[in-house]
C-alpha cells in the first residue's frame, strides 16, 4: 500500500516545526491588588459609631470585620419577616440571606472583632435559656402532677368495675391524655447545623462557620 506524497512529507521530522524558544520565566508577583477601604458612614447611625469603636478597642482593627459580623447578625434577626418581590404583579417571594466573611492575616484580630459584633445576640439567647429554664421546672411539675391526676383516675375506675363494668367503659372511652408538650428553647445562634437537622422551626436563626474551609467541605 503506497502512502501519498504530502502525508510522507509531513510525517518527515525534517519538515517539522522549528523549535520553539522560551522566554525565561519570570517570577510569580505575590502581592494583592489594593482594596479600598470600608466607608463607614454607609452604616446605621444608630450602630456607627458602636462598630467604630469595636475596631478601635481591638488595635485598630479594619472596621470591616465588626462592620461585616454586625450587619450579618441583624439581617438574622429580619428573617423570614421580609420577603422580596422580584415582580411587581406576581406572588413570587423570595426569603433574603445576608451571607458575610471577613478575610485577614492570622492576629488581625477577626474572631474578637465577631465576638464583639455578636454580644447583643448573645444577650437575647441568655434571656431565653433562662425562660427556658423556668419553663422547664414547670414542665417537671405539670409531669408529675398529670401522673398524679393519671392514678388517681384509673383509681376511679377501678372502684366502678366492681359495680358497673359499663360505666368504667365509658370513662376509659370518654378519657384524654394529653402530655404536656415540653417547651422548646428559642434560639438565635447555631454553629455547624442546618435547618432540617434544627428542631426549632426558626423565623430567624444565625449560622456561623469560623472558618471558610468549614463551609466549603458542605
Amino acid at each position: 500500500m503506497s502512502i501519498n506524497n504530502d502525508i510522507a512529507g509531513q510525517l518527515n521530522p525534517a519538515n517539522s516545526s522549528p523549535e520553539i524558544k522560551w522566554k525565561k520565566p519570570e517570577p510569580i508577583e505575590k502581592g494583592l491588588l489594593p482594596v479600598p477601604e470600608f466607608p463607614s458612614n454607609i452604616l446605621p447611625h444608630s450602630i456607627e459609631k458602636w462598630i467604630q469603636d469595636i475596631a478601635f478597642r481591638k488595635d485598630g482593627a479594619p472596621v470591616d470585620f465588626p462592620a461585616v459580623s454586625a450587619m450579618v447578625a441583624l439581617s438574622s434577626l429580619l428573617g423570614s419577616k421580609v420577603v422580596i418581590h422580584p415582580k411587581r404583579y406576581d406572588e413570587w417571594s423570595v426569603i433574603p440571606n445576608l451571607w458575610g466573611a471577613i478575610i485577614g492575616n492570622p492576629s488581625m484580630k477577626k474572631t474578637p472583632c465577631i465576638t464583639d459584633a455578636l454580644k447583643p445576640i448573645k444577650g437575647f439567647e441568655k434571656k431565653c435559656f433562662d425562660r427556658y429554664q423556668d419553663e422547664m421546672k414547670d414542665h417537671q411539675a405539670d409531669l408529675k402532677l398529670e401522673k398524679l391526676q393519671e392514678k388517681q383516675f384509673y383509681g376511679d375506675v377501678l372502684k366502678e368495675t366492681k359495680n358497673n363494668n359499663s360505666k368504667a367503659k365509658e370513662m376509659l372511652r370518654e378519657a384524654e391524655y394529653n402530655a404536656p408538650e415540653p417547651p422548646i428553647l428559642k434560639r438565635y445562634l447555631v454553629n455547624d447545623s442546618s435547618i432540617e437537622k434544627h428542631p426549632q422551626k426558626p423565623n430567624y436563626l444565625y449560622f456561623r462557620f469560623f472558618r471558610l474551609l468549614s463551609l466549603q467541605q458542605r
